[in-house]
């Protein structure tokens, strides 16, 4: 046996070339990115206790956000929308205890009751007051989530690549020697 390629082998090999390129071409233009991961309620779920319980609601889109007032509204690059609060005042949680009656109002109501009502109170923080650094906590928790799932997603691409690639390569290799072997069946039943 030769160790050269027959004329079916060539045809092979340029087909597996080609496709190669058409299913890299593919694999780059659906890249997946942080900027293109779509938000997942699951993001929220994954991200750390503590900067979770500032995230008083997630939305996909801003257009989904926009009748949500229950917070400060951070728009991320990937086109999700975080509602986040700040860290409740001890004292809300101390009258709530005393008082359970209360517990049916949200802190902001709350504050804003005791702030009227209550001289002893007027340093509450006022109803929007979220704390930068809260902020950041929960985009940054948000954010290392998006990068864990990215990072996922590119894996899942490159197998899903080399899968698209050499399924339908192995396929025609078959295929062809199929086709060879039933030719050469013919060949020596006519000689």
């Amino acid at each position: 046996m030769s160790n050269r390629l027959n004329g079916w082998q060539r045809l092979w090999v340029v087909l597996s070339a080609l496709w190669l390129v058409v299913v890299v071409g593919f694999t780059v233009f659906l890249w997946p990115t942080s900027k293109t991961m779509w938000h997942r309620d699951e993001f929220i779920r994954r991200m750390p206790a503590d900067a979770r319980a500032h995230v008083a609601a997630s939305y996909s889109s801003k257009w989904q956000a926009r009748e949500d007032r229950s917070g400060v509204h951070q728009l991320l690059p990937n086109g999700a929308v975080l509602i986040v609060r700040g860290t409740p005042d001890p004292r809300l949680a101390a009258v709530r205890k005393k008082y359970p009656q209360y517990n049916d109002l949200t802190d902001s109501q709350l504050a804003s009751a005791l702030r009227a009502k209550f001289p002893e109170y007027a340093d509450l923080a006022s109803d929007d007051f979220v704390a930068d650094e809260d902020v950041r906590k929960v985009v940054q928790a948000y954010f290392d989530v998006v990068e864990d799932a990215t990072r996922a997603a590119r894996w899942s691409a490159i197998g899903s690549a080399v899968l698209i690639w050499l399924a339908p390569c192995f396929g025609l290799y078959i295929l062809g020697w199929a086709v060879a072997w039933v030719r050469r069946g013919f060949r020596a039943s006519v000689v």
